[in-house]
């Protein structure tokens, strides 16, 4: 809350500040009664990082022409309101409140989550210009499901919401969500599987690709699965060189070898219960 007003000394945590500068409000679902969508992704978190190390390099900045310090208040109630812009100028200008938009968007129409063939399975697809919505919509026209005339326009599309999210769910619900990331993809309009962790390990072909996960055996788990180094650099790329010690694996080693215990020593330890 930074480190003036009224709630300077107040403490919380992340998903909170999304509450006081009303993204849990209007990351709701149109017509929801009740408060539900807290946040799961921390933007001031994020945000936060970015405004400060510009604070930081503008304090430099002043610094070096006049040698004097600053103290800098980042505030991630206010950093992360200021991301709201558009909603401010809907208030202020149009006079009008902004209101829970849930999955949808002003600047793309189809856009979000829609249901694939499976339990559970959604790929998400965004359109964003005329281009891009004249391709899909004839994606869809092959499986002999015609458009609507409601749809002519962008506007059009986002006033018609409903009908066009049944429209293309329609195609979506009869295709396995990676054909239909993949169809859309094809005539390049945005498009990915909401994955689970199985997809994750089974079918994502960027991991696979570049090797992020590793396959290793565990000496008490058996076969696992782990993340790779999240970057690669040219020279020095790292490696995941084995599994995490078992409890104690390594206790005699370190004796010997960095405490410097000779064997007997080592022994008694042990009998003493001291080592584990």
């Amino acid at each position: 809350m930074g480190c003036t007003g009224p709630h300077a000394a107040d403490l919380t945590y992340g998903p909170n500040v999304g509450n006081t500068m009303a993204t849990t409000y209007l990351w709701n679902y149109p017509g929801a009664t009740t408060a539900t969508a807290e946040p799961r992704t921390q933007h001031p978190d994020f945000m936060g990082g970015v405004t400060g190390a510009f604070g930081v390099v503008l304090a430099l900045m002043e610094r070096k022409k006049t040698g004097r310090g600053q103290w800098i208040d980042s505030a991630q109630q206010e950093i992360g309101a200021s991301i709201l812009g558009p909603k401010y100028l809907e208030y202020n200008v149009n006079k009008r409140e902004p209101k829970p938009e849930g999955n949808r968007s002003l600047i793309a129409a189809p856009y979000g989550p829609y249901q694939c063939r499976g339990n559970d399975r959604w790929c998400v697809i965004a359109v964003y210009n005329e281009e891009e919505w004249q391709r899909f919509a004839a994606l869809i026209e092959k499986s002999g499901s015609k458009r609507d005339a409601k749809f002519a326009t962008h506007l059009q599309r986002v006033r018609h919401k409903e009908e066009l999210d049944k429209w293309v769910t329609s195609w979506t619900i009869e295709h396995d969500p990676y054909e239909v990331m993949e169809k859309v993809q094809g005539v390049d309009v945005c498009a990915a599987v909401v994955q689970d962790v199985e997809d994750q390990f089974k079918n994502d072909k960027q991991y696979a690709a570049t090797g992020f996960l590793v396959h290793m055996k565990e000496p008490e788990g058996g076969d696992m699965v782990t993340e790779n180094v999240p970057m690669r650099m040219s020279l020095t790329p790292g490696k995941v060189r084995g599994v995490a010690p078992l409890m104690g694996e390594h206790t005699h080693e370190i004796a010997r070898n960095l405490l410097g215990l000779s064997d007997d020593e080592i022994k008694k330890l042990d009998e003493e219960k001291v080592l584990y």
